[in-house]
């Protein structure tokens, strides 16, 4: 049975925390083990019949014959694959040919202007923290769609240690210094500069500053009437001040942060995909706590909403055991908030099998506070959406 009035309190105290999985999108895209199987065609990988291919499973056996420049391009371009075909299924018209990334993302989500849309739904919840496991950008522009700019992180797991906030933050106080100094000059030279600069000085958090970049022009044109100067400012103060303390410190729902936990597809050195890169995420995250403050410190402060998972994925099993090394189950347990798992039935089993995984999965996450719901992604949204007291408030505008 679902906690649906500890859901309501955690949403209406901002203190919920959507965990997004790679299945989340399959209405769009198809499931990750949809995903995997034309991939271990075109390398001749052999799937049983029947089998649900692992997609970490393939991605390492793929690895195992070609490079992982290849790798990341044959993903890449099955991800592109996918995009287009749900665009034009969705939109009913098919798509220029060559369309770019971004033309398919707006295609599908001019599309799915349903209110009962999973992501529609996602994107107005009164979060100040999204974890996503999938490496697009559908939340992210679904976000933006709900009157959100969302701060993206994505970490730098293959680096040792290179994700210190105090380098990142330490990086945006000295492009802030670039724009006092020459507030004439073209935002776009001055952040292509920054970025030049910041890789001649072997700068070891690149990737996560290249994130910053994408996110430092996005919100240059989302403000065309402001200065550049005073968009940089407001978005230094608020990087310089993460919410460490999700109660004390203010941080506004139309300014979230979006956290690629696993690795952003526009970054392929930052994806984990394989197996043994499952295993080196784990070993780094053990050495070097990568993850950013105010994502860390919201999971063991806030109600964990995990939707679009399968509860035996590499992902899912990855990442809570990284929530309990946290110590975060003394503090749910304190605070009387409660963990939520959403998991789709599994329909691939027998009966006898589905009865006994159930029974498995519902004896283990129980002594960890998490409740299981026995239906898909979209039908647990939408009884969510159903529920809430109230509706999340306006944004009048984000900084």
């Amino acid at each position: 049975m679902i906690a649906w009035k500890a859901i309501q309190t955690a949403t209406d105290n901002n203190a919920l925390v959507p965990i997004l999985g790679p299945d989340l999108a399959d209405y769009i895209l198809g499931g990750s083990h949809d995903i995997a199987q034309p991939l271990a065609a075109e390398q001749a990988i052999p799937v049983l019949p029947g089998q649900r291919p692992d997609p970490a499973a393939i991605a390492q056996a793929i690895q195992t014959k070609v490079a992982r420049e290849t790798l990341n391009k044959s993903v890449r371009d099955e991800s592109l694959r996918r995009l287009e075909a749900g665009a034009d299924r969705l939109s009913g018209t098919p798509t220029a040919e060559g369309s770019s990334e971004a033309k398919l993302l707006d295609t599908i989500v001019d599309s799915l202007s349903n209110d009962n849309a999973p992501f529609t739904i996602l994107a107005g919840l009164n979060a100040k923290v999204f974890i996503s496991c999938a490496s697009d950008l559908l939340l992210k522009r679904f976000l933006r769609k709900a009157g959100k700019n969302p701060y993206e992180f994505t970490p730098d797991w293959r680096n040792e240690g290179n994700n210190g906030f105090d380098r990142l933050s330490a990086a945006a106080g000295a492009l802030l210094d670039d724009f006092e100094a020459l507030p004439n000059a073209a935002p776009a030279d001055l952040i292509e500069a920054w970025i030049a600069k910041q890789s001649s000085a072997n700068n070891p958090a690149l990737i996560p500053i290249r994130a910053l970049r994408h996110a430092l022009l996005e919100r240059l044109a989302d403000a065309p009437g402001q200065s550049a100067l005073t968009t940089v400012r407001q978005w230094r103060e608020a990087f310089r001040q993460p919410p460490v303390d999700l109660d004390i410190r203010p941080w506004p729902i139309a300014t979230p942060v979006l956290y690629y936990a696993f690795g952003k597809q526009v970054y392929s050195d930052s994806l984990v995909l394989t197996e043994d890169d499952f295993f080196d995420y784990l070993m780094q995250y053990a050495r070097y706590d990568f993850m950013p403050p105010m994502v860390s410190d919201s999971l063991v402060a806030g109600s964990l909403l995990f939707v679009g998972f399968a509860l035996d994925d590499w992902k899912f099993r990855i990442l809570f055991r990284t929530i309990r090394r946290k110590g975060g189950s003394a503090l749910h347990s304190a605070r009387k908030y409660k963990h939520v798992g959403v998991q789709l039935d599994p329909n691939d089993y027998t009966p006898a099998e589905a009865a006994r995984l159930k029974r498995l999965l519902r004896d283990y996450f129980k002594a960890a506070n998490i409740d299981i719901y026995w239906g898909s992604s979209a039908d647990f949204l939408r009884d969510l959406k159903s529920r809430m007291k109230k509706p999340a408030p306006r944004i009048a505008e984000a900084f």
